[in-house]
Order: C-alpha cells, then structure tokens, then sequence
C-alpha cells in the first residue's frame, strides 16, 4: 500500500458511535430468593428469582428497533480500534447511515412516548399476573422511566496527524504525532480486514451449500442476494482503493450473482459457481 497523506483518511471516512439505553423490567425478589435456597438447603449464591415487572408485549416494540439500529449500524461501520465505541464510517455511506438512523431515532422516541403514557395501566395488568409477588418499590416513576431512555448517533471526524496543534516543545508535539499515525495505520488495517471477513462468511455459505446441494433440497434466494448485497456496497468500506478487493468484488459480481432458480435446476452452472466460491475463499483467505 502506498504512502498515504496524514488527513488521507479523515478525508474518505469519519467515526460514529451509537448510545441506545432503555428500561429493563426486570427486578431480584430477595425474599423469594432466600425461601428457595433455605426450602433446599442450599448455598445463597445458588442463583437468585428474578420477576419481569411488565409484559413482554409492552416492551418489545422498543427492544425490536433498537436491536435493528445495531444491526444496521454495525453493517455499515467497520471497527475502529480495539474496544472502542467508535466505529468506522466510510464518507461515501453518510447519507444513508443519517436518514436511516434518523428513521430509527423517530421510530424509538414514539414507542417511548406510547409506553411511558401507557405504564400504570401495563404495572396494573402485571400486577394482577404475578399475585403476591407484587412490590410497588420495584417499579420507576414515569418520569424517572422516561429518563431510562435514549437514542444517540454521535458522528465524529477521524484523527488527523497532520492537524495537531497543541503548545507543547516540538520534540513532544512530533511524538504524539508519530503517535497519531501509527494508531491510524493500525485502526485501517483492521478496517481493511472487515469487508475481507465479509466476504469470507457470506461467500463461504455459498460454496457450503453448493457443495452439499442435493437434489430436491431448498435453495433460497438469500444465499445469492446477499453476495449481491456485498457487491453493492462493500466498495465504500476500500479505503485503501486495495485491487485486491476490488478485483473479488468484480469476480463475485459476474461469477455468483446468478439466478438462484438457474443454480437450482442446472447442474453445470452450479459446479460453475462452486468452484468459483471457492476459489474466491481460498483467495480472501490467503489475505489474513
């Protein structure tokens, strides 16, 4: 890979984080706890009963759009570096990245609002389902339960070596920036390894089920829809302009985007597409 200028990537991507909180309707009875360990003679670490405050109709709704945010938000990032909450956001996917999670954000504060006002009557109905294990202390006011909630996209630019401007001696401000390069060539060889693992994962199935395909077994469609996925926007995640993935890309586009109803009933054009996955495999496997 050649010499990249400090601001290179700064330029072609940015980082995001996302910060979703909600309330969980869970709570530990401590005395049910201790009558089951004493009722068996046993130890108190044993376990513990935990009793669901609310049904879990009433909080699905929230739950299900913040776990579809995170799914989306991890597909169209990459890793940043280790731990880190920040993630990878390639420039050329900004637009989408915003409107949709913008879409989610709107999504999630309605269902908040929906459930906070709908709360005493979803504690009263859990009331009467759990009897006596009923405890008006275990359950948050409704302001303080609308506060358990939020929903954060927090975009920030990547780090730039070459925009380093503290008043420190010139020896230690050149430290911190060698600093600042190296944690970047770091982050985008990992960033780089991501759509590689990709295309490991989803081009590895193809090649799976190809190979075991037998006769009056179910194919589905998804199998080539989401090569055709990866196809479409794993470009936006080269940041390295790498040929490499380039040129897998384009041999994934023309060898195993096929009609999967063509893959089904053709024997030749399925042997065809299974010797190319695999090839395609052994070759992204040889780049880790």
């Amino acid at each position: 890979m050649t010499k990249q200028p400090t601001n290179w990537l700064a330029q072609k991507a940015m980082l995001t984080s996302l910060s979703v909180s909600r309330w969980h309707p869970y709570a530990i009875d401590r005395e049910v706890t201790d009558e089951v360990h004493e009722s068996h003679n046993a130890a108190k670490d044993t376990g513990r009963y935990n009793k669901r405050l609310v049904d879990k109709s009433a909080t699905m709704p929230t739950a299900r759009i913040m776990n579809e945010a995170r799914h989306y938000h991890m597909r169209m990032t990459q890793p940043w570096l280790d731990n880190a909450s920040a993630r990878i956001l390639p420039a050329a996917l900004y637009l989408d990245y915003t409107a949709q999670m913008n879409k989610f954000r709107k999504a999630f504060e309605d269902e908040v609002v929906k459930f906070v006002a709908d709360y005493p009557q979803h504690v009263e109905k859990r009331k009467k389902a759990i009897n006596g294990l009923f405890k008006a202390d275990d359950y948050p006011s409704q302001d303080r339960l609308a506060s358990l909630y939020g929903f954060e996209v927090t975009i920030m630019p990547c780090p730039d070596a070459g925009d380093f401007r503290v008043d420190l001696a010139a020896e230690h401000a050149e430290d911190i920036k060698a600093g600042i390069e190296a944690t970047i060539k770091k982050a985008l060889t990992t960033a780089m390894q991501e759509p590689m693992r990709r295309i490991a994962e989803t081009v590895g199935h193809m090649a799976e089920r190809l190979r075991t395909y037998q006769k009056g077994d179910r194919m589905f469609a998804s199998m080539v829809d989401n090569v055709r996925d990866l196809v479409s926007f794993l470009p936006a995640f080269n940041l390295t302009d790498d040929p490499t993935l380039t040129a897998l890309l384009a041999r994934m586009d023309k060898e195993l985007c096929i009609d999967v109803k063509e893959l089904k009933e053709n024997a030749g054009t399925r042997a065809v597409a299974q010797i190319a996955a695999e090839d395609i495999l052994a070759k992204v496997k040889q780049y880790f």
